[in-house]
Protein backbone atom coordinates (compact mmCIF):
# COMPACT_ATOMS: atom_id res chain seq x y z
CA UNK A 1 0.00 0.00 0.00
CA UNK A 2 2.70 2.35 0.96
CA UNK A 3 4.13 1.74 -2.68
CA UNK A 4 1.33 2.34 -4.01
CA UNK A 5 1.13 5.48 -2.22
CA UNK A 6 4.37 7.08 -3.33
CA UNK A 7 4.09 5.72 -6.99
CA UNK A 8 0.48 7.57 -6.90
CA UNK A 9 2.37 10.80 -5.04
CA UNK A 10 4.61 10.60 -8.03
CA UNK A 11 2.41 10.67 -10.52
CA UNK A 12 0.61 13.54 -9.37
CA UNK A 13 4.29 15.59 -9.42
CA UNK A 14 4.68 14.71 -12.59
CA UNK A 15 1.07 15.78 -13.85
CA UNK A 16 1.84 18.88 -11.39
CA UNK A 17 4.81 19.83 -13.36
CA UNK A 18 3.17 18.84 -16.67
CA UNK A 19 0.58 21.30 -15.85
CA UNK A 20 3.05 24.34 -15.36
CA UNK A 21 4.97 23.53 -18.30
CA UNK A 22 1.78 23.67 -19.96
CA UNK A 23 0.35 26.56 -18.43
CA UNK A 24 4.32 28.33 -19.52
CA UNK A 25 3.72 27.23 -23.07
CA UNK A 26 0.20 28.56 -23.12
CA UNK A 27 1.69 32.04 -21.71
CA UNK A 28 4.03 31.81 -24.48
CA UNK A 29 1.31 31.16 -27.20
CA UNK A 30 -0.68 34.19 -25.89
CA UNK A 31 2.19 36.50 -25.83
CA UNK A 32 3.18 35.58 -29.59
CA UNK A 33 -0.71 35.85 -30.57
CA UNK A 34 -0.40 39.52 -29.14
CA UNK A 35 2.59 40.02 -30.74
CA UNK A 36 2.15 38.93 -34.10
CA UNK A 37 -1.24 40.57 -33.91
CA UNK A 38 0.96 44.17 -32.51
CA UNK A 39 2.89 43.85 -35.82
CA UNK A 40 -0.17 43.24 -38.08
CA UNK A 41 -1.67 46.56 -36.24
CA UNK A 42 1.83 47.85 -37.59
CA UNK A 43 1.79 46.43 -40.58
CA UNK A 44 -1.63 47.79 -41.50
CA UNK A 45 -0.90 51.23 -40.44
CA UNK A 46 2.22 51.05 -42.18
CA UNK A 47 -0.18 50.32 -45.70
CA UNK A 48 -2.18 53.11 -44.59
CA UNK A 49 0.13 55.53 -44.38
CA UNK A 50 2.05 54.16 -47.16
CA UNK A 51 -0.80 54.50 -49.21
CA UNK A 52 -1.57 58.30 -48.01
CA UNK A 53 2.20 59.54 -48.73
CA UNK A 54 1.95 57.84 -52.06
CA UNK A 55 -1.72 59.63 -52.82
CA UNK A 56 -0.25 62.45 -51.23
CA UNK A 57 2.99 61.88 -53.68
CA UNK A 58 0.03 61.49 -56.59
CA UNK A 59 -1.30 65.06 -55.54
CA UNK A 60 2.05 66.98 -55.40
CA UNK A 61 2.91 65.31 -58.97
CA UNK A 62 -0.26 66.65 -60.28
CA UNK A 63 -0.09 69.63 -58.79
CA UNK A 64 3.16 70.55 -60.12
CA UNK A 65 2.58 69.35 -63.60
CA UNK A 66 -0.17 72.05 -63.55
CA UNK A 67 1.55 74.14 -62.39
CA UNK A 68 3.85 74.07 -64.88
CA UNK A 69 1.20 74.25 -67.84
CA UNK A 70 -0.01 77.22 -65.67
CA UNK A 71 3.37 78.62 -66.60
CA UNK A 72 4.01 77.71 -70.19
CA UNK A 73 0.93 79.20 -70.92
CA UNK A 74 1.94 82.23 -68.95
CA UNK A 75 4.67 82.45 -71.27
CA UNK A 76 3.21 82.04 -74.49
CA UNK A 77 0.52 84.47 -74.01
CA UNK A 78 3.42 87.36 -72.89
CA UNK A 79 5.01 86.39 -75.91
CA UNK A 80 1.79 87.43 -77.44
CA UNK A 81 2.11 90.99 -76.18
CA UNK A 82 6.06 91.22 -78.63
CA UNK A 83 5.45 91.98 -81.72
CA UNK A 84 8.03 92.00 -84.27
CA UNK A 85 8.27 93.17 -88.14
CA UNK A 86 8.87 90.58 -90.51
CA UNK A 87 12.02 92.58 -92.19
CA UNK A 88 14.58 95.26 -91.22
CA UNK A 89 13.89 98.85 -92.27
CA UNK A 90 12.52 102.26 -90.89
CA UNK A 91 9.13 103.54 -89.98
CA UNK A 92 7.54 105.51 -92.49
CA UNK A 93 4.44 105.75 -91.15
CA UNK A 94 2.66 105.00 -87.63
CA UNK A 95 -0.91 104.12 -87.30
CA UNK A 96 -1.11 103.46 -83.49
CA UNK A 97 0.18 105.10 -80.41
CA UNK A 98 1.48 104.16 -76.90
CA UNK A 99 -1.34 103.17 -74.99
CA UNK A 100 -3.98 102.50 -77.69
CA UNK A 101 -5.94 99.10 -77.69
CA UNK A 102 -5.22 97.33 -81.07
CA UNK A 103 -7.33 94.46 -82.80
CA UNK A 104 -6.19 90.97 -84.49
CA UNK A 105 -4.64 91.94 -88.63
CA UNK A 106 -4.72 95.96 -87.43
CA UNK A 107 -1.71 97.96 -88.93
CA UNK A 108 0.33 99.23 -87.05
CA UNK A 109 2.72 100.94 -89.26
CA UNK A 110 4.46 100.95 -92.34
CA UNK A 111 8.29 99.72 -92.48
CA UNK A 112 10.29 100.95 -95.32
CA UNK A 113 12.43 98.06 -96.32
CA UNK A 114 16.06 100.66 -97.79
CA UNK A 115 18.28 97.55 -97.97
CA UNK A 116 16.37 96.37 -100.91
CA UNK A 117 14.84 98.89 -102.86
CA UNK A 118 13.54 98.51 -106.59
CA UNK A 119 11.40 100.57 -109.65
CA UNK A 120 8.49 99.44 -111.30
CA UNK A 121 8.86 100.69 -114.83
CA UNK A 122 5.88 100.41 -117.15
CA UNK A 123 7.56 99.28 -120.65
CA UNK A 124 5.15 99.98 -123.77
CA UNK A 125 4.42 96.37 -125.54
CA UNK A 126 7.22 98.10 -128.59
CA UNK A 127 9.96 98.10 -126.14
CA UNK A 128 10.00 95.07 -124.37
CA UNK A 129 11.42 92.60 -127.48
CA UNK A 130 14.89 92.82 -126.38
CA UNK A 131 14.68 93.35 -122.76
CA UNK A 132 15.55 90.44 -120.79
CA UNK A 133 16.03 89.12 -116.74
CA UNK A 134 19.36 90.33 -115.25
CA UNK A 135 20.14 93.17 -117.70
CA UNK A 136 22.13 96.39 -116.03
CA UNK A 137 19.82 99.16 -116.18
CA UNK A 138 21.27 102.94 -114.77
CA UNK A 139 18.24 104.86 -113.21
CA UNK A 140 18.34 108.51 -112.74
CA UNK A 141 15.94 110.36 -109.82
CA UNK A 142 14.70 113.72 -110.61
CA UNK A 143 15.89 114.27 -107.10
CA UNK A 144 19.38 113.66 -107.50
CA UNK A 145 20.25 114.81 -111.36
CA UNK A 146 24.08 114.54 -110.99
CA UNK A 147 23.58 110.79 -109.47
CA UNK A 148 23.25 107.69 -111.68
CA UNK A 149 22.49 105.02 -109.44
CA UNK A 150 22.52 101.29 -110.99
CA UNK A 151 20.26 98.45 -110.90
CA UNK A 152 19.40 95.37 -113.12
CA UNK A 153 16.33 94.25 -114.28
CA UNK A 154 14.69 91.69 -112.06
CA UNK A 155 11.54 90.65 -113.27
CA UNK A 156 9.26 90.92 -116.58
CA UNK A 157 5.60 90.32 -115.99
CA UNK A 158 3.52 87.90 -118.05
CA UNK A 159 0.60 90.06 -118.50
CA UNK A 160 0.23 93.78 -119.01
CA UNK A 161 -0.81 96.37 -116.53
CA UNK A 162 -4.40 96.87 -118.25
CA UNK A 163 -5.43 93.04 -118.01
CA UNK A 164 -5.05 92.76 -114.21
CA UNK A 165 -6.24 96.74 -113.71
CA UNK A 166 -9.61 97.22 -111.58
CA UNK A 167 -12.20 97.48 -114.49
CA UNK A 168 -10.28 95.82 -117.56
CA UNK A 169 -10.59 97.15 -121.06
CA UNK A 170 -14.03 95.39 -122.73
CA UNK A 171 -14.07 95.38 -126.83
CA UNK A 172 -17.18 94.35 -127.22
CA UNK A 173 -18.75 97.35 -127.45
CA UNK A 174 -17.14 97.67 -130.78
CA UNK A 175 -14.36 99.69 -129.58
CA UNK A 176 -11.70 98.82 -131.72
CA UNK A 177 -9.33 101.17 -131.26
CA UNK A 178 -5.55 100.18 -130.76
CA UNK A 179 -4.37 101.35 -127.71
CA UNK A 180 -0.26 100.51 -127.19
CA UNK A 181 -0.15 98.78 -123.69
CA UNK A 182 2.18 98.46 -121.08
CA UNK A 183 4.15 95.88 -119.44
CA UNK A 184 5.26 95.74 -115.61
CA UNK A 185 9.22 95.55 -115.32
CA UNK A 186 10.76 94.96 -111.69
CA UNK A 187 13.94 96.54 -111.87
CA UNK A 188 16.22 95.77 -108.35
CA UNK A 189 18.57 98.77 -107.57
CA UNK A 190 21.91 97.93 -106.38
CA UNK A 191 22.60 99.02 -102.59
CA UNK A 192 25.97 99.96 -103.27
CA UNK A 193 25.10 102.17 -105.87
CA UNK A 194 23.31 104.20 -102.71
CA UNK A 195 25.91 104.22 -100.16
CA UNK A 196 24.50 107.47 -98.32
CA UNK A 197 20.85 106.54 -98.36
CA UNK A 198 19.53 108.96 -100.93
CA UNK A 199 16.79 106.91 -102.62
CA UNK A 200 12.86 107.20 -100.80
CA UNK A 201 10.31 105.26 -101.52
CA UNK A 202 7.88 106.71 -104.12
CA UNK A 203 10.40 108.53 -106.29
CA UNK A 204 10.19 109.65 -109.69
CA UNK A 205 13.08 107.86 -112.00
CA UNK A 206 13.83 107.36 -115.30
CA UNK A 207 15.44 104.40 -115.96
CA UNK A 208 18.07 103.38 -119.53
CA UNK A 209 17.89 99.37 -120.26
CA UNK A 210 21.27 98.39 -121.77
CA UNK A 211 19.39 95.66 -124.01
CA UNK A 212 22.85 95.27 -126.22
CA UNK A 213 23.45 91.89 -123.62
CA UNK A 214 21.03 89.56 -124.53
Amino acid sequence: AQAAYTDAVSQRDAAAQGVVVAQAGLNQAQANVVASRAQLEQAQTGTQTTQIKSAQAAVSAAQVQAAAAALANAKLQESYTLITAPIDGVVSKKSVNVGDTIQTGQPLMAIADQKHLWVLANLKETQIRNVRVGQPVDIHVDAFPHVVFRGNVESLSPATGATFALIPPDNASGNFTKVVQRVPIRIAIDPSSDPQGLLRQGLSVEASIDTTNH
